[in-house]
């Protein structure tokens, strides 16, 4: 019987909560602003419409192909080792004097 009162006043005590607490008011500008945001549909600004994604796509296709083109057409020999020996001596690059600890 103990725990049965406990209960309903608990219960009690829950309703007399609900019955305490006020409405709570909002300014008039608040609600509107908040409905107009709602309920207006906005309008994307867009920067380029011009680059569609079909234009996109077009210039990644010429871009892979002119990589390709250029890797399949350089040969990888046009750089001899005279040239970088040339390179080497024009611009003093070379340590053959000094020794080094890595070879």
């Amino acid at each position: 019987m103990k725990t049965e009162k406990n209960i309903q006043d608990k219960v009690e005590q829950t309703f007399n909560v609900l019955e305490a607490m006020d409405k709570a008011s909002v300014s008039p500008f608040f609600k509107d602003q908040t409905m107009r945001r709602l309920f207006t549909e906005e309008e994307k600004q867009n920067v380029w419409p011009w680059f569609t994604p079909k234009l996109q796509f077009g210039i990644l296709v010429a871009i892979v192909v002119l990589n390709f083109l250029a890797f399949t057409q350089t040969d990888s020999d046009s750089i001899s080792e005279d040239a970088i020996e040339d390179f080497v001596t024009t611009y003093e690059l070379s340590d053959e004097d000094e020794s080094s600890l890595f070879y």
